[in-house]
């Protein structure tokens, strides 16, 4: 008996049909091969394209020179554009993933790591529907950094580059909640948003100084609001020393979380050369007031544009917050954390510009099939956990 076609079949070939090649052979190969990907997103490519015919196709395909991530995945953000034309309000989740490789030899345009590995930054902007489904619509933006451990600031600018290029597609400001970790906490990023009028939760990370004492005592004088019980997923404790300090070990469970707001004027800082001298902004105080016993207690800062005058809408910024996960569980849907197995094409190149043109086709191929995941609503304690 013949198996069915998956219904989100005919999504792949509408995605990645407007791929502006000139040989229109290159196009047909792409829908050819990402199809074959879709069906099986977590396989390395020599699995998901078994006959050699199949596999040999794709490596010409992406050794082409004319094969690149933009060509690519330019279909895909106007098909996403398209998909959220009509929302009046919608979610964009912003975040980076180091895409690493074991040794197969040296290839340009990487960063070398520990041992024989080689990697690069994709930061990536993620468009998700604000009616409670979560339910991601695509990537409006994507970019490649190398080296990732650059000490000039250039790498941070990519926060504010992908808020322009996700309103540069025509989304207006005000229709556009930007999601953001504490990696975002930088005072350019703000002012850029508060500038156009952007919307924004963005984590804080850094303890400023303001007039009157630091933020973080500021935020604990704060009035108390609302409460929320929230599922807390489980940390192994084996990431490395900086990201245990960040994110330290600790079990499951269900947390009882307490919520506060404030408003505070941040100055700028002295390095900066942009304008203004300081912004106001929102702050929301998420915490645990009583963790279990050798727990670490749950703390969130978050700057928000949003209004926090009741407990409404303070706990609608939580769960705004907490949707920013839905970035976390793409990456992992698509592959962006692959091991050198999952992530190569099986054969040695001297060309990073290989491996991002993979990566970007992964990507896009399983979007139909993950957006058809995220089809009913959640409610306030669903995942993903915080």
């Amino acid at each position: 008996m013949a198996q069915a076609t998956p219904p989100f079949l005919g999504d792949i070939e509408q995605e990645f049909s407007g791929a502006r090649f000139r040989d229109r052979r290159l196009g047909e190969r792409l829908v050819k091969v990402a199809t074959a990907l879709s069906m099986a997103p977590d396989a390395s490519f020599p699995r998901a394209l078994p006959t050699s015919a199949e596999l040999e196709g794709a490596y010409r395909l992406l050794g082409n020179p004319n094969v690149t991530p933009d060509v690519v995945l330019g279909p895909h953000v106007e098909q996403t554009l398209n998909r959220i034309a009509d929302l009046s309000e919608v979610l964009v989740a912003h975040d980076s993933s180091t895409i690493s490789f074991t040794s197969e030899g040296h290839r340009g345009e990487l960063t070398p790591t520990r041992g024989e590995k080689q990697h690069f930054m994709l930061h990536c902007s993620l468009a998700i529907r604000a009616d409670g489904t979560r339910r991601p619509e695509g990537m409006l933006a994507a970019s490649y950094h190398i080296p990732t451990d650059a000490k000039d600031g250039a790498l941070q600018k990519r926060w504010s580059a992908q808020v322009l290029d996700v309103h540069a597609g025509g989304v207006a400001p005000e229709r556009v909640i930007h999601l953001m970790d504490r990696e975002a906490d930088d005072y350019e990023v703000l002012a850029l948003l508060k500038g156009i009028g952007g919307r924004f939760v963005i984590r804080v990370q850094h303890n400023r100084k303001l007039e009157e004492g630091r933020l973080r005592e500021s935020a604990a004088k704060a009035m108390f609001q609302a409460e929320r019980e929230v599922p807390l997923s489980k940390r192994s404790g084996k990431a490395g020393v900086k990201q245990r300090k960040v994110h330290p070990k600790r079990r499951s469970r269900m947390a009882q979380l307490a919520i506060s707001s404030t408003r505070v004027c941040i100055p700028k800082p002295r390095a900066s050369g942009c304008e203004p001298e300081e912004l106001e902004l929102n702050l929301v105080r998420i915490w645990e007031p009583e963790p279990p016993e050798n727990e670490p207690p749950v703390e969130w800062l978050l700057y928000t544009s949003e209004p926090i005058d009741t407990a409404e809408q303070v706990l609608k910024i939580v769960d705004l917050y907490r949707t920013r996960w839905t970035i976390e569980e793409f990456f992992k849907a698509r592959g962006a954390r692959l091991r050198a197995r999952e992530a190569t094409v099986g054969r040695p190149s001297r060309s990073g510009k290989r491996y991002r043109a993979a990566l970007a086709t992964r990507m896009e191929a399983a979007a139909a099939k993950e957006r058809g995941r995220h089809s009913s609503p959640r409610t306030s304690n669903d995942g993903p956990r915080g």
